[in-house]
């Protein structure tokens, strides 16, 4: 009996087990799979929403790029930069660096404009000033290399300023030759990254998301939190979007998009945190797990309710068949006997195994009932807008929990239009005629935009209920409002441009254009969608245009000048720059013709200007030169000036025409031509010999204003070294002729007094010379009578000097005369030796006798200037229409400062009682006599060397 107990027993708690299993399991498995469905969509719908962040962000940063690249290329475009002057090239690169609207601010830290062969021709910085000697060139670097060869912007990596850590990319653009299509030139432009910034930190994703940009090498180019940049950040970006480690270490959902710059790619990055890109999810797997613990709960109690209303009975019924089997009358007398008793037992076991049958059923059907709906509650419970069922008689159905954390309270039951009273979205008496209604509202209670859809649900009875779904579209709703809004922008902002805008496709179709184009054209918007856009060009021009076109989109961007045709035949020159843009996959062209008539006409009356200016100033005999007043960099030069010192144009002017200087010169004007208010003071004259030609100018100095508003000096300077060396010359000729006639003076007043005490010491000596027992007096006495001599050879000279009696001229072979001199002073210069080269083929005029005493001057002080020995030249040649004559010895020399007194009177290098000093002065006379001319040159310690130049006379 106890046996049977525990089996029966043992039967209870697994059939209570297996109950529990059949109504818990299933639930288990549906709230796994709905909660990983219900993850798995608000995962990927929250890295959907921040994708479509991440590409608007990319959108905005490369329209951003693109508006500095077309703004750049515009500039250079139509102000035609590489056909300015250094002037108009420093003012437009100006404009453009200093670039500033809305979104930009400094954006260009660095502008170079650079020639066709990398050269740097002018440096603009945001914090440094450039001269020309701080130019160079970069035709090996990579943004002058990527553009000059495939004539497309070039974007380098991200690189970051050393000093600051601001990230910056540098762009090189090519300058096309609207022409053949060649690169000019190229202009790099170093663009900082800093504007960026405030793109970001204007996105929001929730209240924990973030946005930021990474480079291809995982550096952290924009975040909201600039410290993140400057510090040098490194992030290294997943394979692919989903749950991962962010920035700040935590787990986030996470997008990224890319956005391309040319070669290069950044990366712009969105993150989430989990716990709020998942809160739904969170919230319904919270609310799955207490509705599993609350079914758990009471398919326990049910169970132990169940298995104690079934169980029990059968161990009634089995103690009561073991009773009556065991022949216990006290029970139920139907238990009595074998036959009875089992027969008792097969209805009762029919009747259970019926029973439990029908059970089961009972509860599978049950279940399976519970396990549709709640799917089916689940999905609409996950729906994120409300939806909600009305009966014909409007009352409420069902309602979701949206619809109902919306209104504050379960309304079902009740009715519909006093429930949502303020949801104003009730759908019209059509739906139950069995109609579907779809219609967009504005809710006035809450002003935000909802998307309804009204669908008719019909019942198994044929009755109708009203099924409405509402979403939330106004975010979507906002967004077309102002994308309308803007394309009304864009339209009114295009028929505002000054020029012609075009947009048409690769095959010549216009599909945009703006009020202008008709007005200047004459044509009417269906003349004008009836052409193709070379039809719009003079003959001429046709195929030229369609050359460019063609250029436009295979290299992506080009600029072309040419006729367009109006309807009235007119032809009008254009400016036509165009750039390829992609519109829903196809190819098309854009752009912005200017006219350039007043433009073509200015040029044309500027060159002409141009050309007559530098006429005048290139046909004076003058040195014409302007120079910067702060910089002293040469700004324009004359022909006179080009031939004379080379192109100087860009030096430094004390460089380029001056010699020894290492910064401004000490006699610079610059000082002299302005007033104590900085205005021009007017000319100022003077004269100054040049440093490296060694010639004299006459200058005129003035300070002016240059085209580009700058201060700038000009100096006009005439050549007046021969004027000045006839001053010169008639300087010393008036002092010889005043010194003569104090010579000639002198020498008659000492002549006589020399000559009575030349006797008187002679009478002395004879009287003495037999008498005088101390010679020494007689010693003194000659001593006396030599100095008497060598006052009377003064005096001899001087008269010789002072008289320069008018010689005797005739036709002489200057070579004889050389070499009779040469052989007359043969015993003076024995230890010297002498190198003739005697070629002059012209007789001069002159006075033999006179010009014997001039070589004789000029050898004796070349022999005295070699006390030891040494060597002399001495050659004669033709130069034009004079006969040379080049005396040099390899003596001693002239110390510099002796020079410009070897000519005077009196003036000698040797010691006293020595020579006169008149020997050179009486030289100079002499040729001077002759129409000629006498230079010396020397440097002490190295030798001197004599030039005579007398007119010639004729052939041997």
């Amino acid at each position: 009996m106890e046996g049977n107990i525990l089996k029966t027993t043992s039967i209870r708690n697994r059939l209570r087990v297996s109950f529990l299993a059949l109504a818990i399991c299933p639930l288990l498995l549906l709230s796994m799979v709905l909660s990983w469905q219900g993850y798995s969509i608000q995962k990927q719908q929250a890295i959907d929403h921040q994708r479509e962040v991440s590409e608007r962000a990319a959108n905005q940063i490369k329209h951003y790029i693109y508006s500095l690249e077309d703004e750049l290329h515009l500039s250079i475009v139509i102000n035609n930069i590489m056909n300015q002057d250094r002037n108009r090239q420093f003012r437009i690169l100006s404009g453009i660096r200093s670039y500033d609207d809305v979104y930009h601010k400094d954006v260009f830290d660095e502008l170079i404009l650079l020639d066709g062969t990398g050269k740097e021709l002018l440096r603009i910085s945001r914090t440094k000033a450039y001269t020309g000697k701080d130019l160079g060139e970069r035709s090996g670097a990579e943004e002058f290399v990527a553009p000059a060869k495939s004539g497309k912007v070039y974007y380098s990596p991200v690189w970051f300023d050393k000093m600051t850590g601001e990230p910056f990319v540098t762009m090189g653009m090519p300058i096309i030759e609207v022409r053949d299509g060649s690169v000019e030139g190229v202009v790099v432009a170093e663009i900082r990254l800093k504007d960026i910034w405030s793109f970001i930190e204007g996105i929001h994703i929730g209240e924990t998301g973030n946005v930021y940009i990474v480079d291809h090498k995982g550096m952290v180019v924009a975040h909201k939190d600039p410290s993140i940049v400057l510090k040098g950040t490194h992030f290294q970006l997943p394979d692919r979007p989903g749950i991962h480690k962010g920035l700040g270490g935590t787990r986030v959902v996470m997008a990224v998009t890319s956005a391309k710059l040319g070669d290069q790619t950044l990366y712009i990055v969105t993150e989430r945190s989990v716990s709020e890109a998942l809160h739904l999810t969170i919230r319904i797997m919270t609310i799955i797990a207490l509705l599993l613990l609350i079914a758990l709960s009471g398919a326990v109690a049910l169970g132990l309710l169940v298995t104690r209303k079934i169980i029990k009975p059968i161990e009634t019924l089995s103690r009561t068949a073991q009773s009556i089997a065991s022949g216990d009358i006290t029970k139920k007398a139907e238990v009595i006997g074998n036959d009875e008793l089992g027969g008792l037992a097969a209805s009762f076991n029919v009747m259970s195994g019926q029973l439990i049958s029908t059970i089961e059923t009972l509860w599978d059907t049950v279940n399976k009932l519970r396990e549709s709906e709640a799917r089916i509650n689940a999905i609409l419970n996950a729906f994120e807008g409300y939806i909600y069922v009305c009966s014909k008689d409007y009352r409420l159905e069902f309602m979701n929990e949206n619809l109902k954390k919306l209104i504050g309270h379960d309304a079902t039951g009740e009715v519909c239009y006093e429930a949502l009273k303020d949801i104003e979205m009730c759908a019209t008496k059509e739906i139950f005629r069995n109609e579907t209604e779809k219609r967009e509202v504005r809710n006035s209670k809450d002003n935000r935009w909802y998307y309804v859809i009204n669908t008719p649900l019909r019942h198994a009875d044929g009755t109708i209920s009203k099924q409405a779904m509402i979403m939330d579209v106004t975010e979507r709703k906002e967004a077309e409002i102002k994308l309308s809004k803007e394309r009304d922008f864009v339209s009114a902002l295009i028929d505002s441009l000054p020029g012609i805008f075009y947009l048409f496709d690769d095959e010549g179709k216009l599909l945009r254009w703006n009020k202008n184009a008709e007005e200047i054209l004459g044509y009417s918007p269906e003349e004008i969608i009836s052409r193709t856009a070379v039809d719009f060009f003079a003959g001429r021009d046709r195929e030229y245009i369609h050359g460019k076109i063609q250029e436009v989109f295979t290299k992506g961007r080009s600029t072309a000048e040419a006729h367009m045709l109006t309807k009235d035949g007119r032809e009008i020159p254009f400016l036509l720059p165009g750039l390829r843009y992609e519109i829903d996959g196809r190819q098309c062209l854009i752009g912005l013709g200017l006219d350039i008539s007043e433009r073509m006409n200015a040029e044309e009356k500027l060159r002409e200007s141009h050309r007559r200016l530098l006429t005048v100033l290139d046909s004076l005999d003058s040195l014409v030169y302007v120079a910067d007043m702060i910089t002293h960099e040469i700004l324009f030069i004359n022909k006179y000036m080009r031939d004379l010192f080379g192109d100087i144009e860009g030096r430094i002017c004390w460089q380029a025409i001056q010699n020894g200087q290492t910064g401004p010169c000490d006699f610079c004007t610059n000082y002299r031509l302005l007033d104590d208010g900085g205005k021009p003071s007017g000319v100022y004259t003077w004269e100054f010999q040049n440093t490296i030609n060694g010639r004299w100018y006459y200058i005129h100095d003035r300070a002016i204003r240059w085209a580009n508003g700058q201060m700038v000096r000009i100096e006009i300077a005439t050549d007046i070294t021969e004027h000045k060396k006839m001053e010169k010359e008639l300087l010393n000729a008036k002092k010889m002729e005043s010194i003569a006639v104090l010579a000639a003076g002198i020498a008659h007043e000492i002549n006589n007094p020399l000559a009575n005490a030349s006797l008187n010491v002679q009478i002395l000596r004879n009287r003495l010379e037999d008498n005088i027992l101390d010679r020494d007096i007689l010693r003194k006495l000659e001593a006396v009578d030599r100095n008497i001599n060598t006052a009377s050879t003064i005096a001899r000279e001087l008269l010789e000097f002072s008289r320069q009696k008018e010689a005797e001229f005739a036709p002489v072979d200057i070579n004889e005369i050389i070499e009779d001199v040469l052989m007359f002073m043969e015993h003076k210069i024995k230890n010297v030796a002498i190198h003739q080269d005697l070629k002059a083929t012209h007789l001069v005029y002159g006075d033999t006798i006179k010009l014997e005493q001039v070589f004789i001057n000029v050898l004796n002080n070349a022999v005295e200037a070699m006390p030891d020995g040494g060597e002399i030249a001495v050659s004669s040649s033709e130069i034009n229409d004079m006969v040379e004559v080049r005396v040099s010895d390899t003596g001693i020399g002239i110390p510099e400062e002796n020079l410009s007194k070897i000519f005077d009177p009196f003036f000698t290098t040797k010691g006293i009682g020595v020579g006169t000093g008149l020997g050179l002065s009486i030289c100079y006379g002499i040729i001077n006599q002759h129409n000629g001319s006498i230079d010396i040159s020397s440097l002490d310690g190295k030798g001197t060397i004599v030039v005579i130049r007398l007119p010639a006379a004729g052939d041997l």
